[in-house]
């Protein structure tokens, strides 16, 4: 990555070290945490090379509705409510 930027961001007492901000249209904040190719639209969350439009590496955690359209795929166990379980093919 050819690096035309970097710099800190501040606000009261947080900061983000490391916002890095390249000429391909690629960004970098905190240390990889964070990145963003708006070449090829992707964002990467602890991965600087993301494979689809989010690529996260790590455990997620959601509140609230997870929608999705298309095929879900899943490599390893599926843990459902025990009470509740419901296929309709």
């Amino acid at each position: 990555m050819s690096t035309l930027r970097t710099t800190t961001l501040k606000h009261g007492s947080s900061t983000i070290d490391n916002i890095v901000f390249d000429n391909q249209g690629r960004s970098t904040f905190g240390a990889d945490a964070l990145f963003v190719n708006a070449q090829n639209q992707r964002v990467g969350v602890n991965t600087t090379s993301p494979a689809v439009a989010l690529d996260v590496v790590g455990a997620i955690n959601a509140t609230g509705n997870v929608v999705f359209n298309g095929q879900l795929n899943l490599t390893g166990n599926l843990t459902v409510d025990t009470n509740t379980l419901v296929v309709d093919s």
